[in-house]
């Protein structure tokens, strides 16, 4: 009900303001590896696929969807509900969109700094992680830019890799664009971090309250939503505002992924 009422909300802000843009996101790491069985599964993603149907945002964007069977899986639901997936998987992203809404120039560009290969058991060195950004038109003629990102992982406190993480946050601070841009997905990096805070000087996070206000994480670790690492940001500030909570799990990678997602309303304010 409360969704509802604020859904409400949202379009009737739009009608008292013509330049402002209505827009429903997830964004959501869905965790698509494939070992252990046990909790990687295609199962996990036909449940994440019906949530989001259950949803219904104009725009889903995910992170993690490492493999083809995952993506399939993926795809064979959002498309039997009307949505249609971005010719582009890579990086482990995947956005969907509703027919209304129109996505031209998708394009992925690679993050420069990548961990050494020679971890490979971590995987990042190999999987290509970088940022997918959208040139977005919605029903009404406005334009904006999405971007759907993933940066570096943290493996416990021996590979940290905060050099790495600092030098993907520079790179996506180089983005620039006429129009707002709204940037979200698995950062893996803590609200107290200082590259984040360095970060924030010139994106304005939308996560913020809903960060402080349910004190908890994004992410499961030890049983339980430890860390904050999932982000919505706007550029330039003031740009945009939301209503965000949390999609959350039972328990780590059940039924969902070891994420929440983000089910965010947002009024995108265009010019």
């Amino acid at each position: 009900m409360k969704r509802v009422a604020c859904v409400f909300l949202l379009a009737l802000a739009v009608r008292a303001n013509a330049d402002d843009v209505a827009l429903h996101l997830v964004t959501w790491n869905v965790h698509g590896l494939f070992w252990p069985v046990a909790h990687h599964t295609t199962e996990r993603m036909h449940n994440i696929a019906r949530k989001v149907v259950a949803l219904n945002p104009d725009i889903v964007m995910f992170q993690e969807v490492w493999f083809a069977s995952r993506a399939d899986a993926l795809t064979h639901d959002l498309t039997a509900a009307g949505y249609t997936a971005v010719p582009i998987r890579r990086g482990g992203l995947l956005v969907f969109y509703k027919p209304s809404w129109t996505i031209d120039s998708p394009a992925f560009v690679k993050y420069k700094s990548i961990a050494p290969k020679i971890f490979f058991w971590q995987a990042d060195g190999l999987s290509g992680k970088g940022f997918l950004t959208l040139a977005v038109t919605s029903p009404y003629g406005k334009r904006f830019v999405l971007i759907d990102t993933h940066l570096q992982s943290q493996y416990g406190r021996l590979f940290r890799w905060r050099k790495i993480r600092r030098e993907e946050l520079k790179q996506l601070d180089q983005v620039t664009s006429n129009d707002p841009i709204i940037l979200a997905g698995d950062f893996n990096t803590f609200p107290d971090e200082s590259m984040m805070q360095t970060f924030k000087q010139s994106w304005y996070e939308l996560t913020e309250k809903t960060r402080q206000d349910c004190n908890c994480g994004s992410n499961w670790n030890g049983g339980k939503p430890a860390d904050w690492i999932d982000y919505v940001f706007v550029r330039p500030s003031g740009a945009a505002t939301a209503t965000i909570e949390l999609i959350k799990n039972d328990k780590s990678d059940w039924p969902f992924s070891d994420h929440e997602g983000l089910d965010s309303l947002l009024t995108i304010h265009v010019q």
